[in-house]
Order: structure tokens, then sequence, then C-alpha cells
């Protein structure tokens, strides 16, 4: 939502040209982002795989409650859109 406003307000009150002026990208990523003028890069957190490893691990708890506490890293991803892609 933030690069959104900041889009709408700051780029263009100031006639800021994305991406040829400025590249713009958003911590999250939103189904919303490629309905805008430019759609904006977001960075997928991967909210459904944390989620299945979450359920995966309190599955494992329940059935044998001394498993072991683990540590487990869920990589996120780019999604490049237009705003971060170099013109010219």
């Amino acid at each position: 939502l933030l690069a959104e406003q900041f889009m709408k307000r700051f780029v263009r009150k100031h006639g800021v040209r994305v991406p040829e002026d400025m590249a713009i990208a958003s911590e999250g990523d939103s189904p919303l982002h490629v309905l805008l003028d430019v759609p904006i890069t977001g960075i997928d957190r991967n909210n459904r795989g944390v989620a299945a490893t979450v359920v995966e691990r309190l599955l494992a708890q329940m059935s044998d409650p001394q498993t072991p506490p683990q540590q487990i890293l869920v990589k996120p991803s780019l999604v490049e859109r237009e705003s971060s892609q170099k013109r010219g």
C-alpha cells in the first residue's frame, strides 16, 4: 500500500517517471500491483509456504511432543514488473 500511495502522491505530483527516472519496489506483493498505471515490482513473502510449514510443524509437535523445535527459512521471491525495469 505504501508504494502505491507513493506513486500516486509524490511521483505524479513531481513529474517523476517510473521506471525511467526512478525504480519502485514494494515489500510484499499484491494482486493490485498489476492494476496500476505502472505495475509495481514486489517481494513475495511466500505466505502460503509459511502457513503450510507452520501447520506441518504444529501437527508434528502435537503427534509427538518430544519433537525438537526447528528453525526453518522460507525464502521470499522477487516479482519483477515494469516499475523496476530499465527502459531505453
